[in-house]
């Protein structure tokens, strides 16, 4: 069983210069404890801006990198070929074990440019403009998830306030 990592991100204070580690607040300030400091005074080193604060999700996008609450993303679902209406499952498994992910992408239902947020203890990404999924969904074997998520992370709101959100409006297309 794999652990699961917490970790944070946030602007520092000053310099502008991102933070990884561990996150506290001490009396509504801010800070960013990286993991691999040593030796500096952490009130004077370590301070973020509270706003950019973003928690590590767990995930990374389709190029390894890690994905922040704060990040955006351009997220796309497909149908997933192995869960098709008509086919078995011995075929489905058949599927599975014989083709990569990119081999069982279907026709593509939504495409969106949204941010991940973080609502009432869960990560969001809103796909479309009256749905959220839970970011947890997009963990595991997306083999056997329909629909299957592409996303990429293309900027964060902090770095990149000009990126617009995009939601699609093809939301449960009919077959």
């Amino acid at each position: 069983m794999s652990q699961r990592i917490i970790k944070f991100r946030g602007k520092h204070i000053e310099t502008g210069v991102w933070l990884y580690g561990s996150h506290y607040n001490d009396g509504g300030e801010q800070y960013i404890l990286p993991n691999n400091i040593q030796g500096i005074d952490i009130h004077d080193e370590c301070q973020v801006d509270p706003a950019t604060v973003g928690q590590y999700t767990g995930l990374t996008d389709k190029h390894g990198n890690d994905m922040y609450e704060g990040d955006i993303l351009h997220l796309r679902t497909f149908k997933n070929l192995s869960m098709e209406n008509g086919v078995s499952q011995d075929e489905a498994d058949e599927m599975r074990r014989l083709f990569d992910l990119d081999d069982l992408k279907g026709e593509m239902w939504k495409e969106s440019i949204t941010a991940i947020s973080f609502d009432e203890g869960v990560l969001l990404v809103s796909e479309d403009r009256e749905n959220d999924t839970y970011i947890s969904c997009l963990w595991g074997d997306q083999k056997y998830s329909c629909p299957i998520f592409d996303f990429e992370v293309i900027g964060n709101i902090h770095d990149n306030p000009d990126i617009k959100m995009q939601y699609s409006d093809r939301y449960n297309k009919e077959d």
